[in-house]
């Protein structure tokens, strides 16, 4: 189970990191950027292998 994820935002020319340590802050934080429609939004989890806005809901669900 990830201890923590990575949600990058961004073009390729300014990106914008942040980290969080729990899957629901997380989503939280997917949600807002893609209501304000930033783009590419992607989720790493701590190693740094991506992890899919499903898989990233599944263990919210699991963490509750």
């Amino acid at each position: 189970m990830p201890k923590g994820f990575i949600v990058l935002t961004g073009t390729g020319i300014k990106d914008t990191r942040e980290w969080v340590p729990s899957a629901t802050e997380a989503l939280r934080l997917v949600r807002t950027h893609m209501k304000l429609r930033r783009p590419g939004v992607r989720i790493e989890d701590e190693r740094g292998n991506p992890v899919s806005f499903f898989q990233l809901q599944e263990i919210a669900e699991l963490n509750r």
